[in-house]
């Protein structure tokens, strides 16, 4: 039991970490790069990307991303419907284990080889307008079963960071 409690918190330390670094940024695309390489090192998620809802609304996001060289294979953009229809307009994390096929419109154009991944939506103000992914080619690594908290904290870390830089400069 001491050995399950010391890797929970130590879980927890990292997403702590990658959350304190989120709320230093200064820019859009610094939140994204916090959160990709915060990931990959806390991790070790092979596979990372950004999909982000095709309007007015999220604009400010895309504007940003668009023209990143970082991100120029790990993003892709859906109309609002798409997105929706795949998330059921949760904003709660979804974990998908096995049958990844309904969330290839999610994937940008350079596909990746998965059996399990985590789609944490992220905001600007109230209204969710893209999502955080994480893949792994194992189908253990995300089940739905799987406790989310940590993930929908970080995912809220961030939509509060974009909302401030973007809203509030």
């Amino acid at each position: 039991m001491k050995d399950i409690l010391k890797i929970n918190a130590e879980i927890a330390a990292r997403f702590g970490e990658l959350k304190r670094r989120i709320n230093r940024c200064t820019t859009v695309e610094s939140v994204f790069i916090a959160w990709r390489e915060g990931m990959e090192k806390a991790f070790a998620i092979p596979f990372l990307w950004i999909t982000i809802i095709e309007d007015d609304l999220s604009l400010p996001v895309r504007k940003a991303l668009d023209s990143s060289d970082f991100f120029r294979h790990s993003l892709n953009i859906v109309s609002r419907e798409i997105f929706e229809s795949l998330t059921a307009n949760r904003q709660e994390p979804i974990l998908v284990s096995e049958n990844i096929r309904p969330y290839l419109p999610l994937f940008p154009r350079h596909k990746y080889l998965l059996r399990s991944m985590a789609i944490a939506p992220f905001s600007l103000g109230d209204e969710v307008v893209g999502s955080l992914n994480h893949g792994d080619p194992s189908p253990y690594r995300y089940i739905p079963e799987m406790d989310t908290t940590l993930l929908a904290s970080l995912a809220h870390s961030v939509s509060r960071r974009l909302t401030e830089l973007i809203y509030f400069p």
